[in-house]
């Protein structure tokens, strides 16, 4: 993603932003990320002292996960088969788990993009529980396992996009508004460890046969130009 102009950050339907003066251009990249991670957990509504997991580590997943840990009492579990996401997990304080077993959790947010996380996300929800889709699969049809505990357990399952503000937060939010907040909650500089490397835009052609090889390390990677 490129690099915005300093102090300033540019988004459709927004106008412009001055970034606040601890966030640097460089990880205002994030923005977009951060409103979709912000809007996410609107949806699901995680409380005080809930356990909560959430399947797939990219960007989002990240930051749905490091979000969800600030709130007091809450016992959040990061979820990737991809072992090499546990490092940055680790770096933004979350304890992460390639082969999850508990299934009392109170909300499961999915952010990994495939079927089969679908499939892992709905097994980790508790009775009554919320599980979040946050994934978007374009026109991929996708088999939901919605047998077994499903019914049993009378689980909820909730799409969540960015493009639209979540209802509850419809009469006192806009995107202007959303987009302030998810500025001020990148000022933190442990979410320096989502952006994995760097390029100049002349050198993305021969960078992204690199990008593509190491796919399963990248996260976002910034282009400068």
């Amino acid at each position: 993603m490129p690099v915005p102009a300093p102090g300033l950050l540019s988004g459709a339907g927004v106008g412009r932003h001055t970034l606040p003066k601890d966030l640097p251009a460089e990880r205002a990249i994030l923005a977009a990320n951060m409103e979709t991670a912000v809007n996410g957990l609107w949806d699901g509504s995680p409380a005080v002292g809930d356990q909560v997991a959430v399947v797939g580590l990219g960007v989002v997943g990240l930051l749905v996960a490091w979000l969800a840990s600030r709130i007091p009492g809450t016992r959040v579990t990061a979820i990737d088969t991809n072992p090499e996401r546990q490092t940055v997990a680790e770096q933004l304080g979350l304890t992460f788990s390639t082969e999850p077993t508990a299934d009392d959790h109170d909300l499961v947010i999915h952010a990994s993009g495939h079927p089969s996380g679908l499939e892992t996300a709905l097994g980790l929800a508790g009775q009554e529980a919320t599980l979040i889709e946050m994934s978007w699969y374009g026109d991929q049809l996708v088999s939901a396992p919605l047998g077994a505990a499903f019914h049993p357990r009378r689980l909820t399952l909730k799409s969540s996009q960015v493009g639209q503000i979540a209802p509850s937060r419809v009469p006192r939010w806009d995107y202007r508004k959303r987009l302030a907040l998810a500025l001020e909650l990148l000022s933190d500089d442990a979410l320096n460890a989502l952006i994995t490397g760097e390029c100049r835009f002349e050198d993305l052609p021969k960078s992204m046969a690199r990008i593509l090889i190491d796919g399963r390390e990248t996260l976002c990677h910034r282009v400068v130009y």
